[in-house]
Formats: C-alpha cells, sequence, structure tokens
C-alpha cells in the first residue's frame, strides 16, 4: 500500500509531524500510520522506548525552533497541560512553526506512554474531534468516538484548511480498509 501513497498538494509540505510509534504498533499490519509516514514528506516515525525517548525529545526541542503540540484528548486530571481550545486553529502558531505529535498505538497503550513520558506534560495539546464516526474497525475493541492514527491525521490536515489533501488520505485510507478485508477473507484486492 505505500507505493500507492497519493500525491498532495504542496501545503502539505509544511506539516511537521512526529508519529510516536509504540514497539508493538509497528509490527501490526493493521497499523494507520504507516499510512501517514507514506503521504506526508515532513511525518517522522519515532519507535517510543520509555528510557529513550526523553534523550530523543530534549535533543528535538534543543535543535527545532518549531512549537510542539501534541494531538491528544484533553485530561481533567492534569493542570500541567495547556489545551488549546476556542478557535484552535488561529490559536495555533503558523504550519511553518509548529511541529505536531501524534500517538500511534492503542489507546491504553498511548496513556501509558503519556504518563511515562514526563516532558510531553508540557506539550499544549490540541484534542480533535470528527463530527462523523470512525472507519476503522479491523480491530477489536474500538471504543466509540475513538479515531485511528490516519484519521487523526486527516482531522489535522482539515483544521489547518488542506482539506483536498485530507480527503486524498482518506480515499487512500478507504483503499487500506478495502485490502485488510480482504486479505482477512482470503481473496486478493486488484486496484484499477
Amino acid at each position: 500500500m505505500c507505493e500507492q501513497a497519493p500525491p498532495l498538494t504542496g501545503d502539505c509540505a509544511e506539516l511537521s509531524l512526529i508519529l510516536l510509534t509504540h514497539s508493538l504498533e509497528i509490527e501490526k499490519h493493521t497499523n494507520t500510520g504507516r499510512l501517514l509516514e507514506a503521504c506526508l514528506p515532513e511525518c517522522h516515525l519515532w519507535l517510543w522506548q520509555r528510557t529513550e525517548f526523553e534523550r530523543q525529545w530534549a535533543e528535538f526541542t534543543r535543535s527545532s525552533s518549531r512549537l510542539p503540540v501534541l494531538l491528544f484528548p484533553e485530561s481533567n486530571s492534569s493542570s500541567a497541560i495547556n489545551p488549546i481550545t476556542s478557535n484552535m486553529s488561529q490559536s495555533l502558531p503558523a504550519l511553518e512553526q509548529t511541529t505536531f505529535i501524534l500517538i500511534d498505538a492503542t489507546w491504553q497503550q498511548a496513556r501509558k506512554m503519556l504518563r511515562q513520558s514526563p516532558s510531553l506534560s508540557d506539550c499544549q495539546r490540541l484534542p480533535l474531534q470528527s463530527s462523523s464516526p470512525s472507519r476503522y474497525h479491523l480491530r477489536k475493541h474500538q471504543q466509540p468516538g475513538n479515531l485511528s492514527t490516519v484519521e487523526t491525521g486527516c482531522e489535522l490536515l482539515k483544521l489547518m484548511g488542506l482539506e483536498q489533501d485530507a480527503q486524498l488520505i482518506e480515499g487512500y485510507f478507504g483503499r487500506f480498509l478495502q485490502h485488510s478485508e480482504a486479505n482477512r477473507s482470503g481473496y486478493c484486492l486488484k486496484d484499477n
């Protein structure tokens, strides 16, 4: 599927995204973070390891002038988080001044990664919500209202005014779902 990634508009070149990927997620055929990595030129996969992350994060913050923004729902229990709230897209710095961090893991793993990564607690959070339900149904125990990694990336693109690119990636995601379903059923889909 990676070689079938759609060509996006030039506007996406400014979008800096770090996929903070759990070690168990990287091997899964149902992982959708790889779709974002294949589409977005400035999408970088970081394999999360508890002992290495803080060092890697410190190096990143020293060398980057971009504001890190974590794409993650707000937590009512933590006052250390600085959520971006009303008029979210107007509250953000320009696209070329921001690096978005997206945790690529199951929700249980993502919460654990967040707890074990103290540096992320100082990041502003951008909680994204979709008006449409998730189309991702390849794994059991999917909770209503939760989005897959690629769907979250598409919601970010829409928020940033990159609707055309979001639609292209959503189409790519749709083909991924079709191929995954066909593979589970034991037959091969042919693309036109």
